[in-house]
């Protein structure tokens, strides 16, 4: 039996090295990309830098760009906002285990709630915990996957819940998607 728990032991130092890891090299990535649409050096559609290469992660969504249609009076300003970022790593897991979330593009500072919700349910859902972005408008923290929903009290079913990221100050909201397994 010592065998089988201290392989089982093995197996979870590895996870959660692979999990911190991945924390690790979101936040820098999101980092890079805050800095980068800070400084300018994106036009909004231009895409990844040349030599980026592709990513298999899926885009979260982002809050709409102002428009060169709308009165001068509310056009663009000079200074950009960065883009949204918003990822979970891993992306599914069962009901109460751990991930780490990561996202950037908030104000620098600013309080960031995470929260989940029910796919198709427009609320800022049931909050997980705040977290602080750094002085780039970034963070990453480890989160513990809701095992049932708070208003209904009833556990959460096999599927995929909404991630919420929302700035406390800016009301600035993205999110991303985490699918729940069964054991």
């Amino acid at each position: 039996m010592t065998g089988a728990s201290d392989r089982e032991a093995h197996s979870t130092a590895i996870k959660v090295a692979w999990i911190t890891a991945a924390g690790v090299v979101a936040t820098a990535v999101i980092a890079a990309v805050a800095s980068f649409a800070a400084s300018g050096g994106g036009d909004g559609d231009a895409g990844p830098p040349p030599g980026a290469g592709g990513s298999s992660m899926s885009t979260p969504t982002a809050e709409p760009t102002e428009s060169a249609d709308e009165k001068p009076s509310e056009a663009a300003s000079p200074t950009k906002r960065a883009e949204l970022a918003f990822f979970i790593e891993p992306d599914s897991g069962e009901r109460g285990s751990t991930a780490t979330v990561a996202g950037g593009g908030f104000r620098p500072g600013e309080g960031v709630r995470i929260s989940f919700a029910l796919p198709g349910n427009g609320s800022d859902g049931d909050a997980i915990r705040d977290v602080r972005a750094d002085e780039s408008g970034a963070f990453s923290a480890e989160v513990t996957i809701p095992s049932k929903n708070a208003f209904y009290g009833t556990p959460l079913e096999e599927g995929q819940i909404r991630m919420i990221a929302k700035g406390l100050t800016s009301e600035r909201t993205t999110d991303t998607y985490y699918t729940i397994t069964l054991p």
